[in-house]
């Protein structure tokens, strides 16, 4: 009985998250709709569910919220949660090396960038391949650039691999 009790929190909080991905992202019958998924990733949170940190941060990235994107992400991190730490970790990355709501810290965005990539984060290689691109806190290197583009263009976020492809033909 505790198991089965167990097992539908779990299918609970996994309905939550991907409710919560669907409005964030849209389907194919419904448009985006950040407040929904706000509203679903929170009470996943609240059941306990860390990722949510992750979805919560790109959503206020998106509301222009960079204050609320920083605490997010970094409780994101903080609770070591799959893949969704890394991609804050990337997310960090990003925040520092456009300097949203944070002093620009190119050392600190690579940092962020180079854990998340050891962590097989894919899409984080855009990030320092737009370093290598600009030489910001390396020396400027075009060759480096297309590299970690071409790398970043493997990964599973469709808006992060279009950017790979268009900064790699850019250079």
């Amino acid at each position: 009985k505790e198991q089965a009790a167990a097992e539908a929190f779990l299918a609970e909080v996994e309905a939550l998250m991907q409710s919560g991905k669907d409005a964030y992202h849209g389907t194919d019958t419904a448009t985006k709709d950040l407040a929904k998924a706000s509203e679903h990733f929170t009470q996943a949170l609240e059941k306990g569910d860390a990722r949510a940190n992750y979805y919560l941060g790109r959503i206020a990235e998106e509301s222009k919220d960079y204050t609320a994107a920083k605490a997010y992400y970094e409780q994101c991190i903080a609770s070591e949660t799959e893949m969704t730490s890394d991609l804050s970790r990337f997310a960090l990355g990003q925040l520092y090396q456009r300097g949203d709501r944070v002093e620009v810290d190119y050392a600190k965005a690579k940092q962020y960038y180079e854990q998340a990539i050891a962590n097989e984060c894919v899409e984080a290689n855009n990030g320092l391949g737009d370093l290598y691109q600009h030489g910001y806190e390396v020396e400027q290197d075009g060759a480096k650039a297309i590299e970690y583009f071409t790398l970043a263009s493997q990964g599973n976020e469709k808006d992060w691999v279009a950017y790979a492809h268009l900064s790699a033909g850019v250079i």
